[in-house]
């Protein structure tokens, strides 16, 4: 992969997880010109500096940023604050994201490197990032297949922290009236992440405990944070892309290749994108059902953020 220009405006990528970011992003890191970014909003960031056995790959792009986070004892990437990873998803007011964002942009630049950054904690909040300036990419894909690559995991890994995060965000969201009802149904306890990285994790332990084995609440809480994170990032972004049509349609590629280079300056190679479809009839037509039902009611209720963006979200679904 090569850069064909340098515009010296960083490039954001923001996705829900297991939509193919991991991917987009080691296009990016093909260039020596770039400097990525890898979940910028990753709770892990506030305990990143505890790790004894060395950084991966992904968070040694942190490493000149880490050190003691204030009173909480932790040690983890500068101003970061362990509310920005889930806390502040439907919030637009800022709390401090900007300028820790813009840490990242300026030890970029202090490296002559292009930054680029990968989101899957943004979608929400993509309005007030655009403060930030860039080219803002969303990725997209199939919710089902979303939804069931992360249930798979829980089911048969015993892995549950992708599926969890939407439940956490139904209790943590109490100001979006959706996911407010969502919490009540189910009766989910008030969360308190605040501070060190204990609380995010207490509050984890008590969610995954009590709620893994809910498929209904597992189903409706991704439902409704895909719906109304896609509704609202979709009217703000400068390029959506549907991973699942990136995967199958050649044309496809070279015209999101083509865009992309245009607008960064980065020529990227799609040919090998390959995102998979799950075989799961039974279930895919059981979430669907559940997906449109959904749908209509945030649509009857004129939910901000869902109305302009909602129709979007279907026009890349079809």
């Amino acid at each position: 992969m090569k850069l064909l220009k340098k515009t010296g405006n960083p490039v954001f990528v923001h996705s829900l997880w297991r939509c193919s970011n991991t991917y987009f992003l080691e296009k990016f890191k093909g260039s020596d010109s770039a400097l990525v970014f890898t979940e910028p909003f990753n709770d892990q960031l506030s305990i990143v500096g505890a790790n004894s056995g060395g950084l991966s790959p992904e968070l040694a792009v942190y490493a000149d940023l880490i050190g003691p986070r204030g009173k909480t004892g932790d040690c983890g990437v500068a101003n970061y604050d362990i509310r920005f990873a889930l806390n502040y998803w439907f919030d637009g007011k800022d709390h401090g994201q900007l300028h820790y964002l813009q840490g990242l942009l300026d030890l970029a630049r202090e490296r002559d490197k292009e930054p680029v950054l990968g989101f899957t904690r943004s979608l929400g909040r993509l309005s007030h990032l655009r403060e930030l300036g860039g080219f803002h990419i969303v990725l997209i894909r199939d919710p089902f297949d979303v939804f069931w690559s992360n249930y798979q995991q829980l089911r048969d890994a015993d892995t549950a922290y992708f599926t969890m995060q939407y439940v956490m965000l139904a209790t943590l969201s109490r100001t979006v009236p959706a996911l407010e009802a969502l919490a009540l149904k189910h009766h989910l306890p008030k969360l308190k992440i605040k501070g060190a990285h204990e609380s995010f994790t207490e509050a984890y332990n008590q969610i995954s405990r009590n709620f893994a084995d809910n498929l209904d609440l597992l189903r409706e809480s991704f439902i409704l944070v895909y719906l109304l994170s896609y509704g609202a990032a979709m009217q703000h972004t400068d390029l959506v892309v549907s991973m699942d049509r990136l995967s199958r349609d050649h044309l496809y590629q070279e015209r999101i290749s083509g865009l992309i280079a245009d607008r960064t300056g980065y020529e990227l190679d799609f040919t090998d994108c390959a995102c998979p479809q799950h075989d799961a009839p039974k279930e895919r037509a059981e979430f669907y059902e559940t997906f449109r039902a959904e749908q209509c009611t945030l649509e009857d209720s004129t939910h901000p953020g869902w109305v302009h963006g909602g129709r979007l979200v279907d026009s890349f679904l079809v």
